[in-house]
């Protein structure tokens, strides 16, 4: 996870990673909490330690997003963004067995990673902050399937299949873009499409 959002512009936002950052801080003072005795005095103190460690990325992350929706919102009257389900992204996936009733591998472990970072960037944060300053400032904001955003050449419209690591979108057709930039281009033209369709 790279940035917290692209524009069709090409403008873009790196993800701040505040948990990340702090996540071998956090895992050492939790160790030392988890040793201490429970109810003690040094055990209060690292739990309070603890507590202050997350609300001071809970409140940065806070801070951020919102500078970054009036960000947005200072310079569009509309936005248009996927419509993406966040707690179906970081959902653990269901084990799966084989005709013998063995697990498959379901790269669970690898999963989490992704779902870490998707949580830790906040995007549902960002987006209610999006969608409550855009009603204050009468501004619109609309969300579309998000299905094969990414996938479509912003140019011809052909879809061009890749994987979540390929990272620049290369169509025969000559277009060369990164494929967050791609993707918010063709999310624009559908949001377009929904506001000509509503206006008709």
């Amino acid at each position: 996870m790279i940035d917290l959002y692209y524009t069709s512009e090409g403008a873009h936002s790196p993800a701040p990673k505040y948990y990340r950052k702090e996540q071998k801080h956090l895992a050492r003072l939790q160790n030392l909490l988890a040793r201490a005795k429970k109810d003690s005095p040094k055990w209060k103190k690292l739990l309070k330690a603890v507590q202050r460690a997350h609300c001071r990325i809970k409140c940065m992350r806070k801070d951020f997003l919102h500078k970054e929706a009036n960000g947005i919102l200072g310079k569009s009257s509309l936005v248009v963004h996927e419509d993406l389900k966040i707690c179906n992204m970081i959902r653990r996936p269901k084990p799966k067995q084989d005709a013998d009733g063995k697990y498959l591998p379901d790269w669970a472990f690898w999963k989490s990673g992704i779902n870490k970072s998707i949580a830790d960037m906040g995007w549902r944060m960002f987006l209610d902050f999006v969608g409550y300053k855009a009603t204050w400032q009468r501004k619109n904001v609309i969300a579309v399937p998000p299905h094969y955003t990414s996938q479509s050449c912003p140019d011809c419209g052909d879809i061009v299949k890749k994987t979540l690591s390929t990272r620049t979108h290369v169509c025969p057709c000559g277009c060369r873009i990164h494929r967050d930039h791609a993707a918010a281009i063709n999310i624009l033209r559908i949001g377009l499409n929904t506001l000509a369709g509503k206006a008709a």
